[in-house]
This record gives C-alpha cells, structure tokens and sequence, in this order.
C-alpha cells in the first residue's frame, strides 16, 4: 500500500514502536494543527496500518488530514 502511495504522492515515512507510518505527504506533515495522516478503505477508517494493508480490487483508498 505504501508502494501506490508512492507512485501518485511524495510521502515520508517513519518508523515507531507501532510500525511504519506516514509522516508526510506532498510536504504536509503530521502533527500540524494537531492534525495526522490517516487513511480510509471504500470510506471506512483501516483498521491497520499502511505498512500492513492489502489493497483490492475495487479498493477506494483516501488518505485525509485529520
């Protein structure tokens, strides 16, 4: 999942003691205005981290700013 942000984004990742996470995307990083990078499947938060979804076919994915 972190490879096909990649290809449509300039992201930034790091690593923590929960995994890998998206720290920047397009230069907006997280924690700005108390905001972090999430992401969303088909319109519902993921239920794991990027590092460790599965994308599909079919797969709306969005990451939002919150």
């Amino acid at each position: 999942m972190l490879d096909l942000l990649s290809q449509h984004a300039q992201a930034e990742t790091k690593d923590s003691s929960f995994g890998t996470y998206v720290d920047t995307i397009n230069g907006i990083t997280g924690g700005t205005d108390s905001k972090y990078w999430l992401f969303y499947v088909n319109g519902e938060p993921a239920t794991v981290g990027a590092s460790e979804y599965m994308t599909h076919d079919g797969d709306l994915i969005e990451w939002r700013f919150e």
